[in-house]
């Protein structure tokens, strides 16, 4: 092969020097190019010593190796060098028909303007072309046209750019998720990112494939970076089946195909062939960002025994062998990413170029973490349960009644009784209808009950295989014509709101405030319950750190102390 070794040489306009197989630089050399200027190599372009190359115009290296080794030829970048490659207003070009590589044993960082990957085989499946980078490189602008670039060990490929178009995958701006899969960073990609804006980081790994992330940082996010990476299952658990326990939770009215109904979501199994998206950021706060994540369907090997997928936030490189039921709750918007009414195996969301793919997101998030996906068989409780209430009847019993729009294998309801919204009994039975798609109507009367005490009633719907699920908490109270009657704090424990109600015969002002373990005043308010009516407060302890607080509710001769306990 021809060698070129050089002491200085200057490249000036768009001369370009060309048809070389190797660039060797010595010890002591120095190149500058130009801006619009080209230096292009088919083979390798090495520095030693402490070698200089500075670069305003354009660095190509072909990774085909001339008609000699057309396919399985390698372009090569190696900085053996102890000074930098000053490419800070350049661009380095990895472009042709064969793997390439950049990697060398000297302390300084790769930096470029531009780097523009495009490498794909003329033969066997497109895009399958690797870039392997075995050293940090920086880059203010990165191209990813064709190829995987694999980023090895501790190494990062970071874009210091905060500018959402900053990762492009052609000359246009944005990441087209259209061509989905063409080019992905297999590895540590990092990018500056600033608040209110919409960042995507194009991830994935060689055995699952291109598993986008996206994060829509909010307003007062701060000005830092966020690195990104995706681990497939094997590279983190070997061939442990994840730990998850079922996990149900009440979802709101208004998720998604919901509508007013209250609907029971029931996840059963973490995905456990696929993997997770880690997003580690100094950045923190109360409802600073959103997530996305776009899992490769294709890489999840049962996906036809989920009815739908949710995203489950766990601490960064969270072992599978750790129960991740246990951060369900903290994945953000409890209907994110959960259609549990249309049968759909996954959601679908409108894709950022506009053609419809399917993604998971987790909204409202705080700090950052792991990524991973929970799914579920089923479409939550076997009853739709339209509402569910407990009325005072004549101020003589009160009237626990339901209604559902759909049963499928519903042997009947237990309705539980509760004085403290906590430990609940058994207080009677009401068989169901089996299998129905029509509205039906039930009731249970309870008349072992006193006056001016608060009851709180739930279901238990219990399937003919003996399988169960329990329903939300009403309450209800008979009174005499003098009343005063505080009830607990519901929902408790609490992820932000929490509220409780007062019954009382006449107007009054009551004073509640709110302390902490130590004693300090979280809030101090001056509230008005009206007579013969049951009034309901609410208090919002969304910032609050979680913990136990205490809530003290006073008027006239009465006091009432109360404990909410807020998790995260």
């Amino acid at each position: 092969m021809k060698k070129i070794y050089l002491s200085f040489l200057t490249l000036i306009g768009a001369f370009s020097l060309s048809a070389q197989d190797d660039f060797y630089m010595q010890s002591g050399s120095s190149v500058t190019v130009q801006g619009g200027g080209l230096l292009y190599v088919r083979g390798a372009v090495k520095g030693e010593g402490n070698a200089t190359l500075d670069n305003a115009g354009t660095i190509w290296i072909n990774t085909a190796n001339t008609s000699i080794l057309p396919i399985t030829g390698r372009g090569e970048l190696e900085w053996n060098s102890s000074s930098p490659i000053n490419n800070t207003n350049g661009s380095i070009i990895l472009k042709g028909t064969g793997d390439a590589r950049v990697f060398g044993s000297g302390a300084s960082t790769v930096t470029t303007g531009t780097l523009d990957i495009n490498v794909a085989r003329i033969t066997g499946p497109l895009n399958d072309a690797i870039v392997e980078i075995d050293r940090n490189i920086t880059t203010s602008n990165l191209k990813l046209q064709s190829g995987l670039v694999k980023v090895s060990g501790s190494n990062e490929l970071y874009v210091k750019n905060n500018s959402a178009t900053a990762i492009t995958d052609s000359s246009v701006s944005g990441f087209k998720w259209g061509d989905k899969g063409s080019s992905y960073v297999i590895g540590k990609l990092k990018r500056d990112v600033i608040a209110s804006r919409i960042y995507q980081f194009p991830i994935g790994s060689e055995d699952k494939g291109y598993n986008l992330a996206e994060i829509t940082t909010k307003s007062g996010f701060p000005s830092t970076t966020i690195t990104s990476s995706f681990q497939d299952h094997g590279s983190v658990a070997g061939t442990t089946k994840p730990n998850f326990s079922i996990y149900q939770e009440l979802l709101n009215p208004g998720c998604p195909g919901g509508g007013t109904w209250n609907q029971w979501l029931e996840l059963d199994r973490i995905v456990n062939d696929f993997g997770q998206w880690n997003m580690t950021s100094s950045a923190s706060g109360i409802d600073i960002y959103d997530f996305k994540g776009y899992p490769n369907l294709s890489a999840i090997s049962d996906l036809s025994s989920y009815v739908f997928l949710k995203i489950i936030k766990a601490p960064e490189n969270t072992p599978f062998s750790t129960d991740w039921s246990t951060f369900v709750a903290s994945s953000g918007d409890k209907c994110a990413g959960v259609n549990v009414y249309n049968g759909e195996i996954f959601p679908i969301g409108q894709a950022p170029n506009g053609s419809s793919t399917g993604f998971i997101s987790a909204n409202g998030l705080s700090s950052f973490s792991g990524f991973g996906v929970g799914g579920g068989g089923t479409t939550g409780l076997p009853v739709e349960l339209v509402s569910l209430k407990a009325d005072p009847i004549d101020n003589k019993f009160i009237r626990v009644s339901w209604t559902t729009a759909t049963e499928i294998n519903n042997a009947g309801f237990e309705v539980l009784r509760s004085e403290d919204g906590i430990n609940f009994t058994n207080i009677g039975w009401v068989d169901g209808a089996g299998n129905s798609s029509t509205i039906l109507n039930y009731n249970l009367d309870d008349n072992d009950v006193f006056a001016n005490k608060i009851y709180y009633y739930r279901l238990r719907q219990v399937d003919y295989d003996g399988q169960s699920d329990l329903t939300n908490i009403v309450s209800a109270i008979i009174t005499d014509n003098t009343v005063f009657v505080v009830s607990e704090f519901m929902p408790n424990p609490t992820e932000g709101t929490s509220s409780f109600t007062v019954l009382t015969s006449t107007n009054r002002d009551i004073n509640l405030v709110v302390y902490n373990t130590l004693g300090q005043i979280i809030s101090d308010s001056r509230l008005i319950a009206e007579g013969n009516k049951t009034n309901k407060f609410e208090i919002n302890l969304s910032e609050m750190a979680a913990g136990t607080y205490y809530a003290v509710i006073t008027t006239g001769e009465h006091t009432f102390n109360k404990k909410i306990v807020v998790s995260r």
